[in-house]
Parts: C-alpha cells; sequence; structure tokens
C-alpha cells in the first residue's frame, strides 16, 4: 500500500501547471495530500476522499472493452470516491481526483460562457469542445486521444475549470458525504 500511496501522493503535488488566459493572470496551484489507510469504512470521515486500488474498473463498472482497452481509473463528478487500477498509470490518479473536485472530460464540456468558458453556437446550441481544444489538458480523456489519435493530455487547467471548482465547492456541491461501497 504503501507503493500505491508514493504513486498518487508523486501523481498529485507538484504536477499541475495552471494555462492562463493573459500574461496578467495572477493564479497559483497549490496541492497537498496525506494519505492514509483505512482498515475499515467507520474511519472514513465524512469530508474524506477515498482513493479504492481495484483489479478490473471495467467490469466493476459493467462495460464491455476490447482486449486492447482497459480502463485504469474511475470517478463520478463531485464525489468523494476514486476509483484506481492497481496497475494505474501517469496521469490517472490526478485525472480521477479532479473528476471528484467536478470536472468533466474536455470533450464532454459546453462552450457556454459559463466559468469563463469561450462561447461556440451553432444556430441556437451551444457546441462541445473536442479533443483537438486546449491541447495539454488534465482532462482529456487517454481512451478517446487513443482513439482519434492524438496526444493531448497533459498536467494544465485552465482558469475556467479552476474557477468551476471554486464554485462548486463553495456551493457545496463536492465532497457530498460519506462513501458507501457498492457491495
Amino acid at each position: 500500500m504503501q507503493r500505491i500511496n508514493g504513486r498518487i501522493v508523486n501523481s498529485l503535488v507538484g504536477k499541475i501547471t495552471y494555462s492562463g488566459d493573459s500574461k496578467d493572470d495572477k493564479f497559483g496551484i497549490n496541492i497537498t495530500a496525506d494519505i492514509t489507510v483505512a482498515n475499515d469504512e467507520s474511519e472514513i470521515a465524512s469530508n474524506d476522499h477515498v482513493y479504492r486500488i481495484v483489479d478490473d474498473i471495467g467490469s466493476l463498472k459493467g462495460e464491455e472493452l476490447s482486449d486492447d482497452e482497459k480502463v485504469m481509473g474511475f470517478a463520478a463528478r463531485g464525489q468523494n470516491y476514486i476509483y484506481l487500477d492497481k496497475n494505474f498509470d501517469g496521469t490517472t490518479a490526478t485525472h480521477e481526483t479532479f473528476h471528484s473536485a467536478g470536472l468533466k472530460h474536455i470533450k464532454d464540456e459546453i462552450q457556454s460562457g459559463t466559468f469563463g468558458k469561450p462561447i461556440k453556437k451553432i444556430g441556437n446550441h451551444f457546441q462541445s469542445f473536442s479533443t483537438n481544444d486546449y491541447s495539454g489538458n488534465l482532462m482529456h480523456q487517454q481512451r478517446d486521444l487513443k482513439k482519434f489519435r492524438t496526444s493531448n493530455q497533459g498536467n494544465k487547467l485552465t482558469k475556467w475549470q479552476l474557477t468551476m471548482i471554486e464554485s462548486l465547492y463553495s456551493n457545496k456541491k463536492l465532497n457530498r458525504g460519506k462513501q458507501k461501497t457498492d457491495d
């Protein structure tokens, strides 16, 4: 467990960068991590974030995957549980942690102007971002990037993403209660 603990902490601390909109943007990101191992559900407080290390997230979620696909992590937006495959790699723990903090995949975000996002409409409908938008952003999904043969995932977050997290937290839409096991 110490090895996994170290991998999670190392993927979070000092790895996220801010992709500012202008040179005048003064925005800092400081992430700290204090991870302990819980031996029982009763040791988990309602505001704790929980990393669950599992053998097969795909089957846990009921997904049918091809032989060359593997789900390395899963976290529901705004909830404080994070599932990681026992062999998670790269930015998986960080990416899933930011789902827990309320962020969606870039391709699932709507260009609506909220939180300072750009606005893009066709007719009366706001458009989604694509896997080509925000190169180097943490919230690109590996599966999409492989599918479209792009390498846009990185460790950057935008001002609108950080503003969204701050708003969700301030409006008590994050960390909503003690985690429950699915068994």
